[in-house]
């Protein structure tokens, strides 16, 4: 290879590397919240905890007022959950579904250390 494309080569294999780890990173992060979802269901009312975590994604990425075809109007149905359910519990339920926004940061810092132990040896 002549030496007017190494900065290209380089280039190319950075962009490689960076696609890698984000694929990993999408990976890591569908795992924690998949893994997190299965440990935190309710045995009792969970299809009500889907539906309300549900709900409060929508309502949080700004389409709490859109009716969704075929279900219900997500800012509907977090305050029908609200007013018919205890407080302690939709609090659980809230502490929940800020666990479940985190994962992708903490997927980040586990890719992070994963890293650091694995890939960033020195010999």
């Amino acid at each position: 290879m002549s030496t007017k494309h190494t900065l290209a080569a380089r280039l190319r294999d950075l962009q490689i590397e960076f696609k890698l780890w984000l694929a990993a990173w999408l990976a890591a992060s569908a795992a924690l919240v998949a893994s997190l979802y299965l440990y935190l269901r309710p045995v009792a009312n969970g299809e009500l905890w889907r539906d309300y975590l549900l709900a409060r994604l929508l309502d949080f990425i700004g389409l709490g007022a859109v009716s969704i075809p075929g279900w219900h109007t997500p800012a509907l149905v977090v305050q029908f959950i609200k007013d018919e359910l205890s407080p302690a519990l939709v609090t659980i339920w809230d502490r929940d579904f800020a666990l479940l926004l985190q994962s992708p940061a903490y997927a980040l810092i586990v890719l992070s250390l994963a890293f650091l132990v694995f890939f960033d040896r020195k010999a």
